[in-house]
């Protein structure tokens, strides 16, 4: 999914992508609004990675549509940025003082649940239509539709997570 030749041909998204941040930053221009730089790009790199795993755009420049994933996204960096006690004194790990495991099981769960419904939408699209998408989502959803299928839902999901 992430060979060289895959990439080359993504070329397009890439360009469509920063045409309407371009498109977006000209009609801020243009009513004299502010241009909020890092929820432009946010908005941007999300769309991109979005459509590269499930050909969906997440966000858009001109709703707050992002907010909920952009919230989750935040406090997973919080989290995980954050010094662990349990780290460095063994004994506090069990106890999870912080709440560090504690919150990162909440926004994992919440990525989890989009991917859930995304793939479940997938799913029932794939039944309807004989139309076949090219992107990462799809791959999988084909290698666990195999009689032999060593991927799972749950492992799909996950690693969607780690992408």
């Amino acid at each position: 999914m992430f060979s060289t030749q895959r990439l080359d041909a993504s070329l397009g998204l890439r360009q469509e992508k920063l045409q309407k941040l371009l498109q977006y930053v000209q009609e801020c221009c243009a009513d004299g609004r502010a241009v909020d730089i890092g929820e432009a790009a946010f908005v941007t790199c999300l769309n991109f990675i979005s459509n590269t795993l499930f050909s969906v755009d997440f966000a858009d420049y001109n709703t707050d549509s992002s907010q909920e994933l952009k919230e989750i996204v935040h406090g997973f960096m919080r989290v995980l940025g954050s010094p662990n006690l349990g780290d460095y004194f063994g004994f506090l790990g069990l106890f999870d003082p912080q709440g560090i495991k504690r919150d990162s099981e909440f926004y994992m769960g919440k990525l989890l649940a989009i991917f859930d419904g995304i793939i479940d939408k997938r799913v029932e699209a794939s039944r309807n239509s004989q139309a076949r998408k090219t992107d990462l989502l799809e791959v999988l959803l084909e290698i666990s539709g195999g009689n032999q299928a060593e991927l799972t839902r749950k492992d799909m999901k996950h690693l969607l997570l780690v992408l």
